[in-house]
């Protein structure tokens, strides 16, 4: 609680522990899959 995480960073555990920084590209993979999903649910549900 408190702690700041800085933008774009990949975090992992428990504690957490700042593993590196996501790329522009990977953010965008992310985003177009999250998208995927959303037409996905609003197709069949």
């Amino acid at each position: 609680p408190g702690k700041v995480i800085p933008p774009n960073s990949m975090v992992v555990g428990n504690p957490y522990r700042i593993v590196r920084q996501v790329t522009d590209e990977e953010l965008a993979d992310i985003r177009k899959t999250a998208i995927r999903y959303f037409d996905l649910v609003a197709q069949y549900y």
